[in-house]
C-alpha cells in the first residue's frame, strides 16, 4: 500500500469537492428528518475536522449542534489546525481517535453523532474504532465512516491486494479473492465494516439491549474513490427509519446495495437552467435540450439536484 507523507488536505481543498459536498449535504437532510424524535441539536459532534472544518461548520449552521470536538493527531500541525477554527467554541483534541476512543467514549452521557471522516484505506486502527464504537455508543447514538475505495491508489498490483486480503482475512473472510474485491470494493468494505462492528458488539454486557440499524451506504468519487457508511444504535423496541420515514430518502440504504453519488460536472450556466427544468415529479425534463446533455446525465442530475453546490470565486 502506498503511504505519501503530505495530508490529504494538503493536496486536495476539501471545500471545493463536489460529491463530498453533496454527501455532507444528504447526511444533513436526513439529521434533519430525525430531528423531531432525537433532538440533533444537542448531540455532541466528534469528528475529523482537518483545516477546513467544514462538516463542523454546516452542522453548526443547520443542525444547530454547539457541542463539537475534533480530532488530530499530526501535532506538529496543531498551531496551524488551530488558527484555522471556525469557532471559537470547536474543541480541538490534539489525539488520535483510537487513543479518544479508547478513553472517552464509554460513560460519556451525551447523545452523540461521530463521523470518521478518514481518508486512507482501511486498516486495524480504523477497524478498532469500529469495534469501540460498536461497543461503547449508546441508545440513539450516530456513526458515520467514510473510507478511501481507491484499489488503483492504494494498491502497486494484483499481488499487493491479495497480501491485504490475506492480512485482513478475519474480517473478510476465506470466500473473498483479489478479482472479486477488484469488482466488488464497496462490498468488500462493508463486510469488512460489519466483521468490526460484531466484534465490539458481543462485548457489550447483555443488559445493553441495543441494535444497529443501518441508514448510509453510499460511494462517490471527487479526486479518488470514496465509501461512507451509517448507522445508528437504537433501542430494540424502536425503528428510526419508519418514525421519521427515512425511505423517502432516496439515498437511505439498510442493506448492502450501495447508493452512488454519481452527479454531473456542470457549469454554472447549465445548473441553473436544469433547476428550471425539475418538474413535480422531481424529474430534469429538458424538452428543448438547450444545453446539449444527454438523458443519461439529465437523470444523474435529478438524483441529486438538491444537493447540487455551486462554487464561485471570492476576492476578501
Amino acid at each position: 500500500m502506498r503511504n505519501d507523507k503530505l495530508g490529504s488536505y494538503e493536496k486536495v481543498n476539501y471545500l471545493l469537492r463536489l460529491r463530498k459536498q453533496i454527501e455532507r449535504k444528504m447526511i444533513i437532510e436526513m439529521l434533519q428528518k430525525m430531528d423531531g424524535k432525537l433532538e440533533i441539536n444537542k448531540y455532541k459532534y466528534l469528528g475529523l475536522g482537518s483545516i477546513y472544518f467544514a462538516d463542523f461548520i454546516l452542522f453548526h449552521k443547520y443542525l444547530h449542534i454547539e457541542n463539537l470536538i475534533s480530532l488530530e493527531k499530526d501535532k506538529k500541525k496543531e498551531i496551524r489546525f488551530r488558527f484555522n477554527l471556525p469557532f471559537n467554541f470547536v474543541d480541538l483534541k490534539m489525539k488520535s481517535s483510537s487513543v479518544y476512543l479508547k478513553k472517552n467514549l464509554k460513560g460519556d452521557s451525551d447523545s452523540i453523532f461521530m463521523w470518521l471522516d478518514y481518508d486512507g484505506f482501511i486498516d486495524f486502527d480504523m477497524l478498532e474504532d469500529i469495534e469501540l464504537v460498536s461497543r461503547d455508543m449508546k441508545p440513539n447514538d450516530i456513526f458515520i465512516v467514510t473510507i478511501n475505495a481507491d484499489l488503483t491508489d492504494n494498491f502497486s498490483d494484483i499481488k499487493a491486494l491479495e497480501e491485504f486480503l490475506e492480512e485482513y482475512r478475519e474480517y473478510i473472510g476465506s470466500d473473498i479473492n483479489a478479482k472479486y474485491a477488484k469488482k466488488k470494493c464497496y462490498s468488500v468494505l462493508h463486510r469488512m465494516i460489519m466483521s468490526a462492528m460484531s466484534k465490539g458488539f458481543i462485548q457489550r454486557p447483555e443488559s445493553e439491549k441495543v441494535k444497529i440499524s443501518q441508514l448510509l451506504n453510499l460511494a462517490y468519487k471527487d479526486t479518488a474513490e470514496m465509501y461512507t457508511f451509517g448507522c445508528i444504535f437504537e433501542e430494540t423496541s424502536s425503528n428510526i427509519i419508519r418514525e421519521c420515514d427515512l425511505k423517502k430518502l432516496n439515498f437511505i440504504r439498510t442493506g448492502k446495495k450501495v447508493f452512488k453519488i454519481d452527479c454531473p460536472l456542470l457549469t454554472p450556466k447549465e445548473k441553473i437552467h436544469l433547476d428550471s427544468c425539475i418538474d413535480k415529479n422531481k424529474k430534469c425534463i429538458d424538452l428543448d435540450n438547450k444545453t446539449g446533455l444527454s438523458k443519461r446525465l439529465l437523470d444523474r442530475y435529478s438524483i441529486c439536484y438538491k444537493y447540487y453546490p455551486q462554487f464561485f470565486e471570492s476576492i476578501y
